[in-house]
């Protein structure tokens, strides 16, 4: 009894430790709704089968969260199966409770309608099977065959998070987790400028203009539909990359698009202060808080999506979440947490090396202390003169 008790905490050791979760998933940056709950009313019910199987059939146009929500049986599609699955859900003849993926920096479990699941090593792409029931909320994972089984208590936080309770009372917090969407983000050439959203919405611009259009987008393997004007009129593109940041769109007539993603910048990048504490931004996502009288404070890892900031600064099952607003000329900076805690901070004044007069044979640059500066020409004595933003110019060369 105990070689087996041991072999399967062995096992159940080996599933659990593996690598930093892959890049080829990401958070949730939506609300999700649970499993086959697909109006989002919180329960499973025949009007959620109906809609899944209109949306089959392009009669209905679902959002990012409920095509998650719809797609049950994890194969990327929504299809009639699906809408199956759910109806029999509505009247118990399934158990949807924990299917979907599920991840943190640790492991991902892939949870199945059939009972069926597996862990996965996102570095190596190696894991394991496993079987499991659920039952009120117990649930039993078995990975070596019936007799190697261990029994969690599990409870969901909100739709997006799932923590296991073990017997001796580890506990595992998961997120929810989807297949990465590799063109979100906004890209551009010299005619245009695409924008795509997470939920899968998106805009084109015209870089002269500002000028542009909405639309609709679906991905299905490597093909990319956009719908701009209505269901009825999608136009289809196979799409590529020629490197991380390069987008080719290769369209039905063999028109090619060829766009470079564009990055925005981080507005909160940079050292914040009031009286009680120091904030320190890193570009890379990382940053660290300080005592103003001490010196002393904490390392921390941040996010910023829209105008939300997650910072996690005990381990990822401990992020802690605030909207930011910036003021003055984003000079000052204010945090409100969840509990309407806010923090009101001032950009931290640093020395700036460039204040001064600065030449060579052709030009000569004068870079005053309040931001604004004049560039004169050596031979004839004129110039003209400009604004400049310190932070900026730390992190890019300066070109004449």
């Amino acid at each position: 009894m105990q070689n087996r008790k041991n072999k399967l905490m062995k096992t159940l050791s080996i599933i659990l430790s593996v690598c930093i979760a892959c890049s080829s998933f990401f958070v949730l940056a939506f609300a999700a709704q649970k499993t086959g709950d697909v109006d989002g009313d919180g329960n499973v019910t025949s009007a959620d089968a109906r809609l899944a199987l209109r949306a089959s059939v392009n009669l209905e146009q679902l959002t990012r969260a409920q095509k998650l929500a719809a797609d049950v049986d994890l194969d990327g599609k929504i299809t009639a199966a699906d809408a199956r699955l759910i109806l029999r859900a509505s009247v118990g003849l399934e158990d949807l409770t924990v299917v979907g993926v599920w991840k943190n920096e640790e492991v991902i479990y892939t949870f199945r309608v059939d009972g069926t699941g597996e862990t996965a090593d996102p570095a190596t792409g190696m894991g394991a099977p496993f079987e499991y029931e659920v039952s009120g909320d117990k649930l039993t994972i078995r990975a070596n065959g019936p007799e190697n089984s261990e029994t969690a208590t599990f409870a969901f936080p909100d739709n997006d998070t799932l923590k296991l309770t073990f017997a001796d009372n580890k506990t595992i917090t998961l997120t929810r987790a989807v297949e990465e969407n590799p063109i979100v983000g906004t890209w551009k050439n010299d005619d245009v400028v695409y924008t795509f959203n997470v939920d899968g919405t998106g805009e084109t611009a015209d870089p002269a203009t500002g000028m542009g259009a909405p639309f609709e987008y679906e991905i299905s393997g490597d093909t990319l539909t956009i719908r701009a004007n209505g269901p009825e009129n999608p136009e289809t593109a196979t799409f590529t990359f020629t490197d991380n940041d390069t987008l080719k769109l290769t369209f039905a007539d063999n028109k090619t698009v060829t766009l470079t993603r564009t990055v925005e910048e981080n507005p909160i990048v940079g050292t914040w202060k009031n009286d009680d504490v120091v904030y320190t931004f890193n570009v890379d996502g990382t940053g660290e808080t300080a005592d103003p009288a001490t010196g002393m404070g904490a390392p921390f890892e941040y996010e910023v999506s829209g105008d939300k900031l997650t910072i996690r600064a005990n381990g990822p099952e401990n992020p802690e979440t605030a909207t930011f607003t910036l003021a003055d000329d984003t000079l000052t900076l204010t945090l409100t947490f969840a509990d309407n805690k806010t923090v009101t901070l001032t950009r931290a004044a640093e020395e700036n090396p460039i204040v001064g007069t600065w030449k060579d044979d052709d030009v000569v640059y004068t870079f005053n202390a309040d931001g604004t500066g004049e560039t004169t020409d050596s031979a004839t004595d004129t110039g003209a003169p400009f604004e400049y933003l310190f932070a900026e110019l730390k992190r890019k060369e300066i070109t004449k």
